[in-house]
């Protein structure tokens, strides 16, 4: 548990959800993660919250009074920037593969299954969806001027964000900002090395969970390049056909060596 209390450790969550159960469970869940939560109760409440205050992210529940979830998360993307590209989420306890692509084709970045029973794996979800958002942010970017791919912005190293790096960092004191470099250091090396290791055995089970662990911390931590890497990897490992591409798996292990040179930036010798 003392893991979990630092997942969503500095976030801003906007919950839209109806039920009064789930929204004392979801609100309770999210605040030992870490989360400061702004709770609204149909989906025009959560609209107009939306439109008046910044968010890390937003969980949103598909079946809601006056606005529906979808028509929502509809809107929201239709929105000038910033609020078109918040992070959202969608609960729900109907995940039909129509409904999901319904919610996907609205441009939710996750769906996330009602009811939520595991708390660290509910934190998990969250920063999937948001690092989803932040790599569909770059890709957008990187569409829009493709005569700078040149360019490193990232203060030398294209494959890794340092504003969402940074940011990151801004969120926690000088204490809390040494441990988190720490166990971003052990998570991508673990996750690394078990991803490396289980390929030699054709471990579909361990490189899904593995690639999957990476993505959130990945993308939360703007290494743009190693989440895309271990989305592939992911995907793969989850079609249960083909295993991952021993070329693929090496991108993903030179990306996290250059994580990690990275991290060591900032930690210092």
């Amino acid at each position: 548990m003392a893991a979990a209390k630092s997942l969503l450790a500095g976030m801003k969550i906007l919950l839209a959800e109806d039920n009064a159960t789930n929204q004392m469970v979801a609100v309770q869940m999210l605040e030992v993660l870490g989360a400061s939560v702004v709770l609204a109760e149909d989906g025009a409440e959560a609209l107009d919250m939306l439109r008046a205050q910044s968010f890390d992210a937003a969980l949103i529940d598909i079946e809601m009074p006056k606005l529906s979830g979808i028509d929502l998360i509809q809107i929201v993307r239709r929105s000038e920037p910033p609020l078109c590209d918040l992070p959202m989420a969608a609960l729900t306890a109907y995940v039909m593969a129509n409904q999901r692509k319904a919610i996907e084709m609205a441009g939710a970045d996750g769906v996330i299954a009602k009811p939520i029973l595991a708390i660290e794996g509910f934190g998990s979800e969250v920063l999937t969806a948001i690092s989803a958002r932040v790599h569909s942010i770059a890709q957008r970017a990187e569409c829009a001027a493709p005569n700078e791919s040149a360019r490193t912005p990232s203060g030398g190293n294209e494959d890794i964000d340092r504003a969402v790096f940074e940011e990151l960092l801004a969120s926690f004191d000088t204490a809390g900002r040494a441990e988190l470099l720490t166990k971003l250091r052990e998570d991508v090396s673990t996750g690394r090395n078990r991803i490396r290791e289980a390929l030699s055995s054709a471990d579909m089970v361990t490189i899904e969970s593995a690639s999957h662990a990476l993505i959130s911390v990945a993308g939360i931590a703007g290494a743009v390049r190693l989440a895309t890497l271990c989305r592939q990897v992911n995907g793969y490992a989850r079609s249960g056909e083909n295993r991952p591409p021993e070329q693929t798996v090496d991108q993903l292990v030179e990306a996290a060596d250059r994580f990690l040179d990275f991290v060591q930036t900032y930690e210092g010798p």
